[in-house]
């Protein structure tokens, strides 16, 4: 491993230590800094690891960072954590146990190597807590899994976290007898004394323990190698930290980025402050992340929208002040589009979300969802969005789309022409005799349509997608939502609760006539012609009732035409005429989609 020197005075020493006691360090003298990134390592990728150790291949080489907490260190200001035993997919991230340091301590920070540490942990010692498939995230059941062995013939990785309520067992030993398979749990194995008191224990066979025998050889041969870094600052070691993950892909840029920040923010824990925003966020059904949080401080404030190091850290240095009022607008931005009905499913994407954003924080906007003032312009960032999501406009790599549509808004300036009450510019690293300002003062809406006219043939969707997307998205699906939220723009998804309503129902599907009732037209008959949005009252007093009667009961004493069109519903409304009424309403819908999206 490369280490880049800093200075002169800064030293650096190779050593090993078995993997007992580096595990035992773990619980409170090796710590991490609060600028590492959360652990992000799959139960598969543990398996992996414990596969390579059990055949001898090389751990590779942490990166630690020796310091002393002397009385009047300004580390003891600093936020450091512990180690995770047991992973939780929801929770843990959110609850690393803080440590203070004690004053005359010696202290390892690991820079290089957490993931791995950390699987050693959770493999040997602990446990690993993941949601179920298909549950939603916010199910309180996340089974516990512990890792164990398969001890009872040879396999190419013969490490698997079992579900711990799967195998029934008070025993660390568990015989799938259907298999044939005999499982050992790994920390029974790593505490043993000698290999053979487990084979006399469990009454193993000569084969099943020379397998245990050969994973506890490795495992007490085992030794942690690491390179040792002394007289660095908390600041140099954050450079380090840098140095060592910007030149690959193990750690995002956008991690890199994020810890740049914490380290440098001084009155702001900006670790507890994303993940507070996060946890609002999700509050609201969205899911964002850290990533998501520094692109938008750089959509907001850089001239650069693209994730880069260069010039980050004077950057982040003046974005501190400015955090409450981005954490605000990020938390008003998404409880306007929970008042459009979306959450994480069908919004997609979330760069989407960044030109509202924009508009939201540099107008300083407050209360979008509810405020009557704003009832114009949120209207009209609905069909934008909606739009932008049917067309996938920012799916990808978007930061040329971005900077499209961010130009929309700025203003370039000469800098000797600046006035008094002209915005704060946005940042950029480079001298230059013009500044971007980052609102035009002519802008007093949403600018949905200059967004369009900017991203040209970007804003584009053809008659055949748009026939596609109402013949072909079924109920529930990612799209339908949006879509239907365009065919009924002027229903308010945050008053009253609507929902996606079969015109036809569903229940009557096999007694329309025999041509159509076929498996083939299943699907058209799920799709958008055959859904309106309803509120839910009214729909529960619809229930099954066909068509025609319905109508009929809804439109007694009323105009009839009015009722139809309203509801985008075709006179045709007879069982009989099922094939007809198909036909119409596609027409009538695409119809009008088109006309909101071209």
């Amino acid at each position: 491993m490369e280490i880049v020197y800093l200075t002169m005075k800064k030293t650096s020493k190779h050593n090993s230590e078995p993997l007992a006691t580096a595990l035992n360090y773990l619980s409170g003298r090796y710590v991490l800094p609060s600028f590492q990134r959360d652990y992000v390592w799959k139960k598969e990728q543990i398996e992996e690891l414990f596969s390579s150790i059990y055949r001898g291949y090389p751990f590779g080489t942490m990166l630690l960072w020796r310091i002393n907490s002397n009385g009047e260190s300004p580390l003891l200001n600093e936020t450091f954590y512990q180690f995770l035993f047991h992973y939780h997919e929801e929770k843990s991230n959110r609850a690393q146990n803080k440590i203070s340091l004690l004053p005359y301590f010696d202290y390892w920070v690991v820079l290089d190597g957490q993931q791995r540490l950390t699987s050693l942990n959770i493999g040997l010692l602990g446990s690993y807590s993941k949601r179920a498939r298909y549950q939603r995230k916010d199910n309180p059941d996340y089974p516990e899994y512990k890792l164990y062995m398969l001890i009872s013939h040879d396999a190419e990785n013969p490490f698997k976290f079992l579900k711990l309520s799967d195998i029934n067992t008070v025993s660390d030993i568990f015989i799938d007898e259907a298999k044939g398979e005999k499982w050992l749990l790994v920390k029974r194995i790593f505490m043993a004394d000698k290999a053979r008191d487990l084979t006399r224990l469990f009454n193993l066979s000569p084969d099943e323990g020379d397998r245990v025998s050969d994973f506890k050889d490795a495992l007490d041969n085992l030794k942690i190698e690491f390179s040792e870094m002394t007289g660095f600052d908390y600041n140099e070691a954050t450079k380090v930290f840098v140095k060592v993950n910007s030149g690959g892909t193990v750690l995002a840029m956008s991690d890199i980025l994020n810890s740049i920040i914490v380290s440098t923010w001084k009155t702001e824990k900006a670790k507890e402050a994303f993940k507070d925003l996060i946890e609002n966020v999700a509050n609201m059904g969205f899911s964002i992340n850290t990533n998501y949080i520094v692109k938008s401080i750089l959509f907001l404030h850089h001239a650069d929208v693209r994730s880069q190091i260069q010039g980050f850290e004077d950057f982040v240095v003046g974005i501190e002040k400015k955090w409450p009022d981005i954490k605000i607008a990020i938390i008003e931005t998404f409880s306007l589009l929970k008042s459009y009905g979306l959450n994480h499913s069908t919004l997609g994407g979330y760069n989407v979300t960044l030109p509202i954003l924009y508009y939201i924080y540099h107008r300083h906007i407050q209360n979008p969802a509810t405020a009557a003032s704003f009832a114009k312009d949120k209207q009209e960032i609905k069909k934008w969005l909606l739009s932008a999501i049917l067309m996938k406009v920012f799916g990808g790599s978007s930061d040329s789309t971005l900077r499209t549509v961010r130009s929309v808004f700025t203003e370039k300036k000469d800098i000797k022409k600046l006035n008094a009450d002209d915005m704060t510019p946005l940042y950029s690293p480079s001298a230059s005799d013009f500044v971007i300002l980052p609102m035009k003062q002519g802008i007093t809406s949403f600018p949905s349509v200059e967004m369009k006219q900017a991203l040209g043939d970007e804003w584009y969707i053809s008659d055949e997608t748009i026939a596609k997307l109402v013949s072909e998205t079924q109920k529930g699906d990612r799209y339908s939502l949006p879509i239907l939220s365009l065919l009924y723009p002027d229903y308010d998804l945050t008053a009253v609760e609507y929902e996606q309503d079969h015109l036809h129902p569903m229940a009557r599907y096999q007694q329309l006539p025999s041509g159509f009732a076929t498996k083939e037209n299943k699907p058209l008959y799920n799709s958008i012609v055959n859904l309106q949005l309803l509120q839910k009252t009214p729909n529960i007093q619809k229930g099954d009732k066909p068509l025609k009667d319905w109508v009929n009961e809804q439109t007694q004493g009323k105009d009839k035409k009015s009722f139809l069109d309203e509801h985008l519903i075709p006179d045709v409304l007879d069982e009989k005429d099922i094939a007809d009424f198909f036909d119409k309403r596609k027409e009538l819908l695409v119809e009008k989609l088109q006309n909101v999206l071209k």
